[in-house]
């Protein structure tokens, strides 16, 4: 996506993983429902966070709920907040934070994938509300009861197939000799890259 010039899709697709939305809800965030970091207050304000679904705007998220709200940034993902950031200075008041729909967003997905030939792992963008979760499980970022609060599931019978970590490997298989070393590449390279196209 950045190599043809979608990098404020690039860093939609980060977001999905990150937070684990829904990216029909995300592709809809407003740049007043992305909360800045309270300054002066207790450290544990000082972070970047979402409002998801405002009932102010009477589109409730796929369970219909209201108002769901989280931080943005994990443990080894603490650059994900200063792409929010970046993305909230350059939006203007009451106006969408990404200009692009959800359709726009899985064409392009689809021919990233295509380009980078992962067909085979038949990946979509919703498939970052999985991927994130199987991550931060499989690393001990989060436990399930994190993972659940995190994505609003309802039930933690919704997040335990977080905990299968071969389906994980299974995908992760999928990939030649090459792709994983280039995949091993680019999580090193891509902070640094997006902060700076941003």
């Amino acid at each position: 996506m950045m190599n043809n010039g979608y990098v404020k899709m690039a860093a939609f697709v980060i977001l999905c993983f990150d937070t684990y939305v829904r990216p029909g809800i995300l592709s809809l965030i407003r740049r007043e429902n992305v909360l800045p970091p309270v300054p002066g207050v207790n450290v544990s304000y000082r972070h970047w966070s979402l409002v998801l679904s405002p009932k102010a705007e009477g589109v409730p998220t796929k369970v219909g709920e209201f108002d769901d709200s989280l931080i943005v940034g994990s443990t080894g993902r603490e650059w994900v907040s200063k792409i929010t950031e970046l993305l909230w200075r350059k939006s203007l008041p009451n106006a969408f934070i990404f200009q692009f729909s959800l359709r726009e967003v899985e064409k392009v997905f689809k021919l990233a994938t295509t380009a980078l030939s992962l067909t085979s792992l038949h990946v979509t963008p919703h498939s970052l509300r999985h991927g994130g979760p199987s991550h931060d499980v499989y690393f001990n970022i989060r436990n399930l009861d994190q993972v659940q609060r995190r994505g609003f599931w309802k039930a933690l019978s919704s997040v335990r197939r977080y905990e299968k970590h071969a389906c994980l490997q299974r995908q992760l298989n999928k990939l030649t000799q090459q792709q994983q070393v280039a995949a091993n590449a680019a999580s090193r390279t891509v902070p640094a890259r997006l902060l700076l196209l941003l």
